[in-house]
């Protein structure tokens, strides 16, 4: 097995492809490590979530780290990852919140229904934001047979 770097070409793909990306917090000596659904847009990652821990560590510290990989496809011995360090932000404007929020939604057609209702509850009371990340660095690789 051999352990590669992959292209932009091949970061913009996986990008496309993929879900799911795991952030890393880091505040006041705690970390904190949480699976979110994203989008790639505009050179950065967005993702629908709410309020909690995840928002009050960012608030400490916005700087994140962010793993994407495909392993979850593919299995453990051959797989493609990015990894990269960014600036959580939440996301104020309303005219970007338009624009990514049904982005976001059309990324996960299969989003069961009592998810729906429990964002859509969440969202009626004002616990639900949308975030970007905006990566300083983001590097790639991928594990084939030599």
């Amino acid at each position: 097995m051999a352990f590669k770097q992959i292209s932009q070409a091949e970061i913009d793909d996986l990008l496309s492809v993929e879900r799911v990306m795991r952030v890393g917090f880091e505040a006041n000596g705690e970390h904190y490590l949480v699976p979110l659904g994203f989008i790639w847009h505009g050179g950065a990652l967005y993702a629908m979530t709410t309020k909690g821990r995840k928002t009050q560590l960012a608030a400490a510290n916005p700087k994140v780290s962010f793993q994407i990989d495909t392993s979850a496809r593919t299995g453990p011995f051959s797989w493609h990852s990015i990894s990269g360090e960014g600036t959580f932000e939440i996301v104020t404007d309303s005219k970007e919140v338009k624009a990514i929020s049904p982005l976001l939604v059309s990324r996960f057609p299969d989003m069961p229904n009592w998810m729906q209702a429990e964002y859509a509850e969440k969202q009626e009371q004002g616990k639900v934001v949308f975030v970007r990340i905006r990566p300083s660095e983001m590097t790639g690789r991928k594990s084939e047979p030599a």
